[in-house]
Parts: structure tokens; C-alpha cells; sequence
């Protein structure tokens, strides 16, 4: 299946949400953005207001991933659930850097 050009109708993708559902958080794919949304209800209607475009340029995290070599927007839109958004709005991102593995000999083997 050839895949879907990028346009406005489809340039954001749900990262992750409140568990209240009001917080919303989106990766606009076309500008390469995470942006916080807030889920509204107005009489019989709804919208989804934006609240907070994510400073990732100026990021501790961001930039500290970076000088690793990891992709921080790639590591967070395949690790979603290292994402929360809490019912209030604010957002958490966790990255966890794994540390290697030795390949020693079990102790309570016989192979010496």
C-alpha cells in the first residue's frame, strides 16, 4: 500500500493523553513539533484547543539524547509509553539508557 502524502489533514499524531481525556498531546509531523491540546466542550459541540507548543530546542533532555546520538522525537513516537500527560496538562517524558550487558560466566557453573 503506497503510503498517504503528508498534508494538513494529516500532518498530527496522537503521542498520548490525560487519563481524564482533557490533555492531549500531538507530534505535528510537518513542522516537528510536539503541541498540547485541551479537549473542550462547548453546549453540543467540541473542540481542541491548543495550550502549549513543547520548548524542544531549549530541552535539558532533548539535547542531552542528542549528544548520545539518540533522536529524541524518534525515541518518543516509538516509545509512547514513556509519555504522560497528567490530568492537569503537564507532561512527563521519560528516557531510560540502558546499561550493557557483560557476558560473564554464571557463578555457579563448573565451566572454569
Amino acid at each position: 500500500m503506497k503510503p498517504v502524502p503528508l498534508s494538513e489533514s494529516n500532518k498530527l499524531d496522537i503521542l498520548n493523553m490525560s487519563y481524564n481525556n482533557k490533555w492531549w498531546l500531538f507530534y505535528n509531523r510537518i513542522k516537528e513539533q510536539f503541541y498540547l491540546y485541551k479537549f473542550v466542550v462547548e453546549d453540543k459541540d467540541f473542540k481542541f484547543e491548543l495550550k502549549h507548543k513543547l520548548n524542544i530546542d531549549d530541552s535539558f533532555l532533548f539535547n542531552h539524547m542528542s549528544k548520545l546520538g539518540v533522536d529524541p522525537i524518534a525515541y518518543f513516537r516509538s516509545n509512547l509509553s514513556q509519555i504522560k500527560v497528567s490530568d492537569e496538562g503537564s507532561i512527563k517524558l521519560c528516557y531510560v539508557e540502558n546499561l550493557p550487558i557483560a557476558d560473564v560466566k554464571d557463578i555457579d557453573s563448573d565451566d572454569s
